[in-house]
């Protein structure tokens, strides 16, 4: 009986699993937007993940040779698991567990439930060196972040080369920092990319996600450029990178807590992101 049931929900859970995705999607878009438009990369990675994982109980038999990298993309799946938890805060499980009956503020432990079954498929699966694929898949991440915190130091060089209180600091900014790909991301926050969970009904939403630059900032604690409002923010953008757009368009923009950003006119409206989407640790 024990064996037939466990059978049962094993046939079921690939199901649960879609579904499970399906609505957290449609309630992340539609009722309460915590993670906004994901970069290209992130894009890629999630996709890659979420085929691999709701996949999965389909490649058992019919093309057992894709399980390999199928468990390789589930071991990169849990650091996207753990990166969404990390970036959700203690906070919304505590607020989940309180307001369950709400039923949407339980979404927040579907990346948990994901993870769970990745580790279980990893340690059950008779591939051998299973383990190894998800863990390999793990390691993945070592060599980006790598990467980026040397973009990342790169930015705080530069900046250490000018001094506070040169008069013409922003020209001289603009001439040492590097046209990279951190340079971007940084002086792109808090009108291109976020950095904090959604900002409850506050008007204001920037619309692209960035995994990477995220870890760093948040990592650092603090912001490395120096900017004393959002439109000196703005300019540097458009200095370092012309041509660039400097607003996102994101469908999240055209939503109540998205209207200010939807409206605002870059280097001519003043208003802008809560002081915190610069500061995450204050």
């Amino acid at each position: 009986m024990i064996k037939w049931l466990y059978h049962w929900l094993s046939q079921k859970l690939r199901w649960v699993n879609i579904g499970l995705a399906v609505v957290a999607y449609l309630a992340n878009l539609l009722l309460l937007q915590v993670f906004c438009q994901p970069v290209t990369w992130a894009t890629a990675v999630l996709v890659g993940f979420l085929g691999a994982f709701l996949g999965w109980p389909w490649l058992r038999k019919p093309v057992p040779l894709l399980r390999y990298p199928a468990l390789f993309l589930q071991g990169v799946g849990l650091l996207v698991c753990a990166y969404c938890s990390w970036f959700l805060g203690l906070s919304s499980y505590i607020l989940s567990l309180v307001t369950g009956f709400l039923l949407v503020p339980l979404l927040a432990w579907v990346p948990v439930f994901f993870a769970a079954q990745i580790v279980h498929r990893a340690r059950r699966s008779p591939l051998p060196g299973a383990r190894a694929v998800v863990a390999a898949g793990m390691l993945t991440a070592l060599p980006v972040v790598a990467w980026g915190e040397w973009q990342y130091q790169q930015v705080v060089q530069a900046v250490r080369q000018v001094p506070p209180n040169q008069h013409d600091r922003f020209l001289a900014l603009a001439n040492v920092l590097p046209r990279s790909y951190m340079t971007e991301r940084l002086v792109g926050i808090g009108f291109r990319y976020h950095l904090l969970a959604e900002y409850i009904y506050d008007g204001w939403r920037p619309p692209l996600h960035d995994p990477l630059v995220n870890v760093l900032v948040r990592w650092h604690g603090h912001h490395p450029i120096p900017f004393h409002s959002l439109n000196e923010q703005v300019a540097m953008y458009q200095q370092l990178f012309p041509g660039w757009p400097v607003k996102a368009d994101c469908v999240c923009a055209f939503t109540y807590d998205g209207r200010s950003y939807y409206r605002w006119r870059p280097g001519i409206d003043s208003w802008g992101p809560p002081d915190a989407a610069l500061n995450p640790r204050q």
